[in-house]
């Protein structure tokens, strides 16, 4: 059995529709494409300051200091943290995210 008569501007149309929804895909591919270039141009730009050399250094002091003495480190966030723990204390009112991890880490060790 033969189609209808108007099955062949139904897929014209649909073809058309097909082919505008593919642009619409290459577009926006191209334009996803330029803003990604345009990130990587920025972070090029940024692994040059002065800043982000530094902290590289500092991450590679890191992490040679974790390798050659894990021990030392430790002591140090431990340190760090007590101090984080002293301050929260002496605030007017404990942190919403404070008071979270205290009482789970609380419960965590009753148990």
């Amino acid at each position: 059995m033969k189609p209808p008569a108007r099955t062949a501007p139904r897929r014209r149309q649909a073809r058309a529709l097909a082919a505008c929804a593919k642009r619409e895909d290459i577009e926006a591919y191209a334009e996803a494409t330029h803003a990604l270039e345009a990130t990587q141009d920025e972070v090029d730009r940024l692994e040059h300051t002065e800043a982000f050399e530094t902290f590289q250094k500092q991450l590679g002091l890191l992490r040679k200091r974790l390798l050659a003495s894990p021990q030392s480190l430790r002591q140090m966030f431990i340190d760090d943290g007590v101090q984080a723990i002293v301050w929260e204390f002496k605030q007017d009112a404990l942190g919403a995210d404070f008071t979270h991890v205290l009482w789970i880490s609380c419960c965590a060790t009753t148990r």
